[in-house]
């Protein structure tokens, strides 16, 4: 199974100065709104802290990871979303296997 990952990367000098040190991961300029919706239409599933990206996900019933320790929207887990701590990588890797690759 191949994955192509993009990350839409903050310009900021202090950010952008980390995107060499990501592998396997098309770091790419922010995108407008109709841009980014037409990027995820494209996803098999996401993998987000955002909560406009959340609302955006769950109405284009996207698969979708949030990696946060919780969420404000609560409506839009389990249908489409998951919620993960972002410093539990082995809980990270099991919900992408079981309920975004489906393995």
């Amino acid at each position: 199974n191949h994955l192509e990952f993009y990350y839409p990367m903050h310009p900021n000098p202090q950010i952008q100065q980390h995107k060499n040190k990501l592998t396997n991961v098309n770091i790419i300029e922010p995108l407008n709104h109709d841009d980014l919706i037409n990027l995820m239409k494209t996803c098999n599933f996401i993998i987000t802290d955002s909560g406009g990206i959340q609302e955006e996900a769950s109405f284009l019933k996207i698969p979708t990871l949030v990696c946060r320790d919780s969420t404000e929207r609560t409506e839009i887990l389990n249908l489409t979303s998951w919620l993960v701590a972002p410093d539990n990588l082995v809980s990270f890797v099991e919900m992408i296997d079981k309920n975004l690759l489906k393995t």
